[in-house]
């Protein structure tokens, strides 16, 4: 593998010219024309992935939907029997062991952020698949269990994200239930079963009988992480009414029209913030760079080495996309601890540590 290096500038460049220029945003207008369908149907499916994620981790883990950024209803209300929830602690008012302790930066927001962002590892979004398999994704799940263990919260509360997950992957890519699916993006099946991954290795395929969009399985789900329910078990309409109106509101996101408007106003903020991220982004890929050349890192490394010092720059990221936003929970030590445990060099990463002033 061949690395070269590309001037910030040019990178700037080619950047304005792409999307931040007159021409590049009425080019942007006909890519949302022609693959308008693709692009709704891709937003519906990711709505009804995170939705159907937010409902088991409410029901099961006791996240309060009031911090949840898309799925915010309180199924409590809507479900035909009665949902004892736990709270987090509050000093003063909650009693011992009929609330959840937590260090006070780890919130149910933060923490569905974490499960949703690693769907991303385990599923391909855009292609509707797998993606990581096996002993690779065992592993990178692993060394954010032990990250999270530092902060105080317990490793089975983790793993029953992570066990929510895989549940709730092999329901999205190989199941549909009325009411709570994707017409073009879904699969109808007569069967009353669907396959889905073993947490355990990410590679065995599980056959889980199914009759609702929730419900729990034997030899799989764990009574601490879980809720057994009726088989005529029936949700609530208003639940499906309210997940059509998340995708129909940002369905209208995506209008060609209205995309190329936005961006038309936003042009001299493109030109100038944007920029400055091209410039600042090749520039700490460049610093990256000549430090692992000193250093001899293999070539195939690199990057590994860059996505630690991206990882490291946009810890306290608050941009639009939100789901990153949990390593606000995390300090600089413990991504570095993340990348050693990857299999990078400690003098490597702190150098590059020091050399961000991080």
């Amino acid at each position: 593998m061949w690395m070269t290096r590309v001037p910030p500038l040019r990178r700037k460049l080619k950047y304005v010219k792409k999307f931040a220029s007159i021409d590049g945003i009425l080019a942007t207008y006909y890519q949302f024309r022609d693959l308008l369908d693709l692009i709704q149907l891709q937003i519906g499916w990711d709505t009804l992935f995170r939705s159907l994620l937010d409902l088991h981790l409410q029901l099961n883990l006791h996240f309060d939907p009031s911090e949840f950024e898309v799925f915010k209803l309180k199924l409590s209300q809507l479900f035909p029997f009665s949902l004892e929830t736990i709270e987090k602690a509050r000093y003063g008012i909650s009693r011992y062991d009929y609330s959840i302790y937590d260090p006070e930066q780890v919130s149910p927001k933060n923490l569905e952020r974490y499960t949703w962002e690693l769907t991303y590892k385990t599923t391909h979004h855009k292609e509707r698949k797998i993606r990581h398999v096996g002993r690779q994704l065992v592993d990178y799940l692993q060394i954010h269990k032990d990250m999270l263990a530092q902060l105080g919260i317990n490793k089975d509360y983790v793993q029953g994200m992570h066990d929510t997950i895989a549940l709730v992957e092999g329901k999205i890519l190989n199941k549909a239930y009325w009411g709570f699916a994707v017409w073009d993006g879904a699969v109808w099946s007569e069967e009353d079963t669907y396959d889905q991954r073993s947490p355990e290795d990410w590679s065995t395929q599980l056959r889980m009988e199914t009759i609702n969009v929730y419900e729990s399985h034997w030899d799989y789900s764990r009574w601490d992480y879980a809720r057994w329910v009726d088989d005529d078990l029936e949700m609530d309409e208003s639940i499906e009414e309210y997940i059509d109106k998340l995708i129909e509101e940002k369905h209208k996101w995506v209008e060609p029209v209205w995309e190329g408007t936005f961006l038309l106003q936003r042009i001299d903020r493109l030109h100038t913030t944007g920029g400055y991220y091209q410039l600042k982004s090749q520039n700490v890929n460049d610093l990256v760079k000549r430090i692992c050349y000193k250093h001899g890192v293999p070539v195939t490394q690199i990057y590994a080495y860059i996505a630690f010092a991206n990882e490291l720059l946009y810890m306290k990221y608050t941009g639009y996309r939100k789901a990153k936003q949990w390593r606000q929970m995390v300090t600089a030590d413990d991504i570095m601890n993340k990348y050693v445990k990857m299999g990078l060099d400690r003098q490597v990463l702190d150098e590059i540590r020091k050399a961000l002033g991080l």
